[in-house]
């Protein structure tokens, strides 16, 4: 939603009603928060090695893509959403149930 807003298709308005939105959804428990470990930055290095000259992964993005493996070995991921579409792409190929919200 930031590059939304940032490409001026989101007004400042609806970009802070969608993060106080997210907000509370973590308060209430709908979203739950996990902490990174070393051994998402040790998969996020294995990815970046794997796809980062290629798919041009950028740290950041495979970090969110190593603890979003973690949460599909745990059984605790629904879904990955994203409206970055090379992740969505890279999401799939790794075997991730991928979301675009841009879709919806």
């Amino acid at each position: 939603m930031h590059r939304q807003f940032r490409k001026k298709l989101v007004a400042e308005q609806e970009l802070d009603a969608a993060i106080a939105q997210v907000q509370s959804y973590i308060q209430a428990r709908k979203i739950v928060v996990f902490r990174k470990k070393r051994a998402h930055f040790d998969v996020a290095e294995e990815l970046i090695n794997k796809f980062g000259k290629a798919r041009e992964l950028q740290t950041l993005d495979a970090l969110q893509l190593a603890m979003t493996l973690e949460l599909l070995a745990r059984q605790l991921l629904l879904e990955f959403v994203t409206s970055d579409h090379g992740l969505l792409s890279l999401g799939r190929e790794l075997g991730l149930p991928v979301v675009d919200p841009e879709t919806f």
